[in-house]
């Protein structure tokens, strides 16, 4: 709204909410009231609740909301999952013009559209049980599955995968050359395998030791930051080489490779 109250000479119209000079019958241009949408709200987690259904947010986001957690009930997605896939619609709309994306097909308001950026989400993510029951399940109005192989499937559902796998490859990191997207995406995938305290801290090694160790396969370098966290908080127990073995099998890294990385870092420090 204006800063500077109006004179004595001018009034306020509530109806039109304009500022009148009551001698001219002028409308004064400048200060006009500029009237701002707001949430009310006792706490951050009430506003973000709320936030979704105000006027704040544009319409046709309000609309994408809707339609992605319309589907999201329907494959039983958690509230996480909803959230990432309404960011990924809303990132991807932002890309589509760029050259490389151009002439692929994009209708994030469309079920099928949507449906196949829930399987790419929840597969980045780790969300292996929600990719698995969207794969298997009738695709909507039709009675075929969705994916069960490039050849098989909803043929619909099918294209728009190959779009929506095309956009995650530009929104979310590459794995295969930064070590903490490495992490990021084995915790995301097995949920428990170590604790919170292990992966923030071998998080913490593998971002300080990225550049110096460019050379390294990835990989390898996020077991090897993997190695050290546990050994910090876990003492060298057995419990800790069980899982140190484990995690090479999972990134199928060899444990000696590892070792040989772990003594990198340690000098790097």
């Amino acid at each position: 709204m204006y800063e500077d109250p109006p004179s004595s000479q001018q009034v306020f119209d509530e109806a039109r909410g304009e500022v009148v000079d009551v001698l001219t019958g002028e409308v004064e241009e400048e200060r006009q009231i500029v009237y701002r949408p707001s949430v009310r709200a006792s706490d951050y987690a009430e506003w973000e609740s709320k936030v979704h259904h105000s006027v704040m947010v544009e319409e046709r986001d309000r609309r994408l909301q809707g339609k992605v957690w319309e589907v999201g009930e329907l494959v039983g997605a958690p509230a996480w999952l909803r959230r990432e896939v309404l960011w990924f619609l809303r990132k991807a709309r932002a890309l589509k013009n760029r050259p490389e994306l151009c002439g692929k097909p994009f209708y994030p308001l469309k079920d099928k559209f949507i449906l196949a950026t829930y399987y790419v989400v929840a597969r980045k993510r780790g969300d292996s049980s929600i990719a698995d029951r969207i794969a298997t399940m009738p695709c909507l109005a039709t009675a075929e599955p969705c994916y069960l192989s490039r050849r098989k499937g909803d043929p619909e559902f099918r294209k728009y995968l190959k779009t929506v796998t095309r956009y995650a490859s530009y929104i979310y990191p590459n794995s295969g050359s930064d070590p903490v997207a490495v992490l990021d995406e084995l915790m995301a995938r097995y949920r428990g395998l170590v604790p919170s305290v292990v992966y923030k801290r071998a998080r913490e090694l593998a971002a300080k030791v990225q550049s110096a160790l460019s050379g390294r396969r990835a990989k390898t370098v996020a077991a090897a930051a993997l190695k050290i966290a546990l050994d910090e908080v876990m003492l060298n127990s057995e419990p800790s080489s069980t899982v140190f073995k484990e995690i090479c099998r999972k990134l199928g890294v060899s444990e000696q490779s590892v070792n040989s990385v772990v003594k990198e870092i340690i000098k790097a420090l």
